[in-house]
């Protein structure tokens, strides 16, 4: 029997085990998000399964076997942004392998991305009549309801990530100074907020109704037994399928829209690109700069401005600064000598 037919028939893969241990590395070692531990496990996937049915060892592999993968398989049907983030999964995939002499050095480095521009897009949320018709959408008694209202006021009201929600635990909940402290995986610390009276009393009717009895600490769970903390997946597939029914047109759906839905809003109300960065927890400004291309304020007061002042300016320091020259010239050469030494010989 072909490998091939091995893996149709949903044996595992012979490169199972190298990709568990990476992703509990990933988690224990380098401290990354549950959720971009589930995207790189999806971007490996089809990768080490093409590699079985191509028959070639992870110890063969070389730049012309990767390239051959992109131009075979993966040519005219990813999107520039997605065969970046992949091609980021195997850099970083083969760097471990490297480091534990599973493949040849220098595989990672020869791998390379599609070009991708930062700030080359819009960020990609709903606006905030669409993330009110969305809570308004779960205001039913149902369980289902109750809780899905509890995570999307969550993700909108303080702009959490969908992996924060779901690690959000009993004890994060202060009742009595009415505050609630998320943890922020990737900066490895938490960040205190006021508990808000609406985002309260959803939260304190979902524990006293419906969250089920059990020894888990997570706030959020399942419904069914056995019991268990909500994943990442689910939370996210919840929320893109209440968007699409809602018939919102969105880029993107799912939950991590909606933290940029937070930041928008936060910057319309007239909060600066710092605070909007400090509430998101983001460790700098950099991290927030998206966020100017839709603060209309801003932009509004830049085109506002009268820069004939500036362009004075500009030229005045230009007719009194000294003289630029091509390198090499030799009478160039002598006249900044004269400006700053004294002559050159």
């Amino acid at each position: 029997m072909s490998k091939s037919m091995h893996a149709e028939q949903g044996e595992p893969s012979p490169h199972n085990h190298h990709l568990q241990q990476f992703l509990a590395f990933l988690k224990q070692e380098r401290g990354f998000a549950d959720a971009t531990i589930v995207n790189r496990e999806r971007s490996l996937k089809p990768f080490l399964g093409w590699l079985v049915a191509e028959d070639v060892p992870l110890s063969t592999v070389s730049p012309v076997v990767i390239t051959k993968y992109f131009t075979g398989i993966v040519a005219g049907r990813w999107k520039r942004t997605t065969v970046s983030f992949h091609v980021q999964s195997l850099r970083s995939f083969f760097r471990y392998a490297t480091g534990r002499g599973l493949c040849a050095a220098g595989i990672a480095e020869s791998i390379d991305a599609p070009r991708v521009y930062t700030y080359e897009n819009l960020p990609q949320g709903p606006t905030w009549e669409e993330v009110k018709k969305l809570v308004t959408s779960v205001n039913g008694t149902s369980p289902v309801q109750i809780r899905s209202r509890c995570a999307i006021l969550l993700c909108s009201v303080y702009g959490l990530r969908v992996g924060e929600v779901c690690c959000l635990r009993l004890e994060d909940i202060d009742w009595a100074e009415e505050r609630i402290s998320v943890r922020r995986p990737k900066q490895r610390k938490a960040q205190t907020y006021p508990l808000t009276t609406e985002v309260g009393n959803v939260l304190l009717r979902y524990l006293k109704e419906v969250r089920p009895r059990c020894p888990h600490r997570e706030v959020l769970l399942t419904l069914r037994r056995p019991y268990r903390p909500v994943s990442v997946g689910a939370l996210s597939t919840m929320t893109r399928k209440l968007q699409k029914r809602l018939g919102l047109k969105l880029k993107r759906y799912g939950s991590h829209v909606l933290r940029h839905a937070c930041a928008t809003h936060l910057l319309a109300q007239g909060l600066t690109l710092k605070e909007v960065g400090d509430h998101l927890g983001h460790m700098s400004v950099a991290a927030t700069r998206i966020y100017a291309k839709v603060d209309l304020v801003g932009l509004r007061e830049v085109a506002a401005l009268d820069v004939r002042p500036l362009v004075d300016c500009i030229q005045q320091c230009e007719q009194s600064a000294a003289p630029f020259y091509r390198v090499g010239e030799i009478q160039a050469l002598r006249d900044v000598g004269n400006l700053g030494l004294g002559g050159v010989a």
